[in-house]
């Protein structure tokens, strides 16, 4: 009943559906293929299928156009496809948007903010990541008698500034031990310190935009502005500027920029921004009409046909 009603809502507000897929494996390892229906936070579940163990990105596609074409038999809209961002994804969203025309393709921005950190991680902060992470291991992981004591207190705190404080005087404790871990010499580093609180800083903005996307009723305009936030974030950082942007204009570069650039500028929230924006050639007035009689004509001029 549930599906109907969802199902016959297209009816009366005219509506595309968004097809979000999900691969993961079950308790008994099978790999499976989940497909959601979503508008506006609605979501429901429209399949569940064996995936199998090939995951190249034809299968994914021939996958993913069963599904399709099972949607049109049900009659059902869909006006956008979303999968993750690994290669394989990427390349059966390729095949299909060739010849699926009238569907958007786009990968999952949630996720991808998340491979954002990590990209930032391995470039700018790469030899901090790596001593911080080497730290914490090596406490976790150690039997000493002198070292849970550091365990517990790191328990006990939240913010950074006291972890830290409870961390250098950690380290002034028993740095004079012979058993003491070279590797958490970085602990006693006012360099490291320092070098972590910018980490933190750049991060910041990330893990804004990555709350603000994992929200069930956010839009391409709401991808737009965490673009927008997250180099804004950066800019205060002059020294790993250059390589901090270059992270963000490699993701910006996978997106169909004229489709984004419109839905930013017609969202209410969102449209007295976009009249500051500079006239250039995607987010310009102009560029903006032609882009939207195109993807009228394109997504609009008929239902789910396979070219």
């Amino acid at each position: 009943m549930q599906n109907d009603e969802y199902r016959s809502s297209q009816i009366d507000d005219g509506n595309h559906r968004g097809l979000g897929q999900l691969a993961f494996r079950c308790v008994s390892k099978d790999h499976l293929l989940g497909c959601q229906l979503s508008l506006f936070g609605v979501i429901l579940t429209f399949g569940l299928i064996p995936a199998g163990d090939e995951h190249h990105g034809i299968v994914i596609a021939k996958q993913l156009e069963q599904v399709l074409e099972q949607a049109q038999l049900e009659d059902w809209r869909i006006g956008a496809i979303i999968t993750d961002n690994d290669g394989q994804s990427g390349r059966a969203r390729r095949i299909l948007a060739i010849r699926w025309s009238n569907i958007v393709f786009l990968f999952c921005f949630a996720h991808d903010v998340n491979n954002l950190v990590k990209a930032v991680l391995r470039s700018s902060f790469k030899d901090v990541a790596s001593r911080s992470a080497t730290a914490v291991n090596v406490l976790n992981a150690s039997s000493n008698k002198w070292l849970p004591r550091a365990q517990k207190m790191m328990g006990c705190f939240a913010s950074l500034l006291r972890v830290q404080s409870a961390l250098q005087m950690f380290y002034r404790r028993y740095k004079s031990y012979d058993d003491f871990p070279v590797r958490l010499r970085a602990l006693g580093d006012p360099l490291f310190w320092d070098e972590l609180k910018e980490a933190e800083a750049v991060i910041a903005p990330l893990a804004y935009a990555s709350y603000r996307l994992q929200c069930d009723e956010n839009t391409l305009g709401d991808v737009v502005l965490s673009f927008h936030d997250i180099r804004t974030g950066f800019q205060q950082h002059l020294v790993r500027y250059n390589a901090l942007v270059e992270c963000v204009e490699a993701r910006w570069a996978q997106c169909e920029q004229p489709l984004f650039m419109l839905r930013f500028a017609l969202h209410p929230l969102y449209a007295e921004t976009a009249r500051e924006l500079p006239d250039t050639a995607v987010p310009g007035i102009g560029a903006l009409g032609k882009a939207a009689v195109y993807y009228y004509r394109r997504l609009f001029s008929g239902g789910i046909s396979a070219r």
